[in-house]
């Protein structure tokens, strides 16, 4: 099972344009699927913080609108 590096839910598998990609349906987020990439446990919290960075300016963003 592959799980989302920012909430822990199953990671799906998708396929567009002929590459293959991960997506977390709960994050509603393309994230990396870190069970297929040999990353170091510092790099994958590195990753994570970036991604929940970014995922809180997207709120705010939206709810300021």
């Amino acid at each position: 099972m592959n799980n989302c590096p920012i909430c822990s839910s199953q990671i799906l598998r998708h396929i567009n344009h002929h590459q293959i990609y991960w997506y977390c349906p709960h994050c509603h987020q393309t994230v990396p699927n870190f069970t297929q990439v040999s990353v170091s446990q510092k790099v994958r919290q590195e990753v994570r913080d970036v991604i929940r960075d970014h995922q809180d300016q997207s709120v705010r963003v939206k709810v300021s609108c």
